[in-house]
């Protein structure tokens, strides 16, 4: 399934989503942007491009790319995009695929929206062994 304004659609539509009412308060255009670009951040930040080719979504899957950029995209609509970490409106991730330990060493960091974090996988904690 592509990852795109349709889909977004689908995913956002009134009666399927709680945030129905707020994604469609944004004009269209800005939907497709903040979908374009959701998926450019959430690709850049996990080091890979995001699946298209899941098969469709069923009762108990736990991550779902597309849902990740979605919920991202409707979090930059919301402007996330200028929240700094001290608002206590953003989340921070590692931006790699390696260890979580190595990436906090390293220091890079991205903004993320939470329930975005949450279809990609993502608990939230940072484990720091050794």
């Amino acid at each position: 399934m592509a990852i795109d304004i349709d889909g977004a659609e689908a995913y956002f539509a009134i009666g399927k989503h709680s945030a129905a009412d707020t994604w469609q308060r944004y004009p269209n255009s800005r939907r497709e942007g903040a979908v374009a670009e959701s998926k450019r951040v959430l690709s850049r930040t996990l080091g890979r491009p995001m699946r298209e080719d899941e098969e469709p979504y069923k009762a108990g899957d736990k991550t779902r790319d597309e849902y990740a950029v979605y919920e991202h995209a409707l979090y930059l609509l919301e402007g996330a995009e200028t929240a700094s970490p001290y608002s206590g409106s953003a989340v921070n991730i590692f931006r790699s695929a390696r260890s979580e330990a190595d990436q906090f060493q390293s220091g890079k960091r991205q903004y993320i929206a939470p329930e975005a974090l949450r279809w990609l996988g993502y608990s939230g904690t940072v484990v720091v062994r050794g």
